[in-house]
């Protein structure tokens, strides 16, 4: 059976059988008191950390894990839940053309050449290194490193280790790279999430010491710490959680943090509690463009729909407007076919 895959060249990749053979690699999961120690490491002069103006910004989710990456996971987002992938969860394959080979995993796909397929893990130093070196290379002034709620509610698990160990690497890229970095939490607005982030947070602060870091992103004389998620119809937002949590970034001894809200494309028409607070504590707003339109004509569109009226309130009430721009969109093999292949173009570059 052939299982047809998007690589980087538009290729079919072919299963092979269950079992996966794997290279071996001597990659070790790095220990949580390591990942949250202090930064001493190489620092290099590049993009100003004062600011979020005029810079473009990437979202790094570091989600991608492999077999013999050190966290006895299996695939994690390249292969659904199973460790060794019967199928794929993405459309287009990376191309791994720059990697060193000892950075890169074996799956059980091969390449039309027939040779195994290869894929990377966000947690490999050389890995988010690499990444960082080519932001610099491209224009690319650093990343929001993403840390997802399922992650961070139980620090004694796995989970919880590994976010750490990413953002460890992603800290260290950025410092090596001259680049900067911002923290975004991905979370929904309920009790226990927002315990979960206050306690990550503070493990952050006090033995990371993230901020004091010379990459951390600052605005307005501020450390950036952004929350994705905000007034989402699909996420859980009580106000008094939300209210605790805002409250809790502007405390002096937690940073008094200039606060980014990732929210829905029709921000502008609330009016209830979620605008109420977001006047009263928020800097930036990033309105979510993902899916939003699929062409460049539709994309005209949405601004043309939307962005007046988003930029006379963020005008009103002093707010920063941090636009969302994507690539293409194409989730096929994540939605087991139930979704259209290349469902947004790319247009070869045409459409970002």
């Amino acid at each position: 059976m052939s299982l047809p895959l998007l690589t980087a060249a538009i290729a079919i990749l072919t299963q092979l059988g269950a079992e996966c053979v794997h290279a071996r690699q001597e990659h070790r999961a790095m220990p949580l008191g390591e990942s949250l120690s202090p930064y001493a490491g190489p620092l290099a002069k590049g993009v100003d950390n004062s600011s979020l103006y005029n810079k473009v910004m990437a979202g790094y989710q570091g989600w991608f894990l492999a077999e013999g990456d050190g966290y006895d996971s299996g695939f994690v987002h390249w292969g659904g839940v199973d460790r060794t992938p019967p199928r794929a969860t993405v459309d287009l394959w990376p191309d791994l053309s720059e990697f060193d080979r000892g950075e890169t995993f074996v799956t059980n796909f091969r390449y039309p050449d027939g040779t195994p397929a290869r894929v990377f893990s966000s947690a490999v130093r050389q890995t988010v290194d690499r990444h960082f070196q080519w932001m610099a290379e491209y224009g690319i002034d650093g990343g929001f490193v993403q840390r997802f709620g399922a992650y961070i509610s139980d620090q004694s698990n796995w989970n919880y280790q590994r976010a750490c160990a990413v953002l460890n690497l992603v800290r260290e890229g950025a410092n090596r790279h001259g680049r900067v970095f911002a923290v975004m939490y991905d979370v929904a607005f309920d009790h226990s999430s927002v315990a979960a982030i206050k306690a990550d947070w503070t493990r952050l602060v006090e033995e990371m010491k993230l901020m004091e870091t010379p990459a951390y992103l600052h605005h307005r004389g501020a450390p950036v710490v952004s929350l994705w998620g905000y007034g989402f119809g699909h996420r859980a937002f009580d106000p008094e959680a939300a209210r605790e949590l805002l409250e809790f970034f502007k405390k002096p001894e937690n940073g008094g943090c200039t606060i980014m809200l990732g929210v829905p494309n029709d921000w502008a028409t609330w009016a209830d509690e979620r605008m109420t607070l977001l006047q009263e504590h928020a800097t930036i707003i990033s309105p979510w463009n993902v899916g939003r339109y699929n062409s460049p004509e539709s994309a005209g569109e949405h601004f043309r729909q939307y962005w007046p009226g988003d930029l006379e309130l963020s005008r009103r009430h002093d707010l920063d407007y941090y636009a969302v721009a994507f690539p293409g969109f194409s989730w096929t093999n994540l939605r087991q076919g139930s979704a259209p292949l290349d469902q947004i173009p790319r247009q070869g570059g045409r459409f970002f």
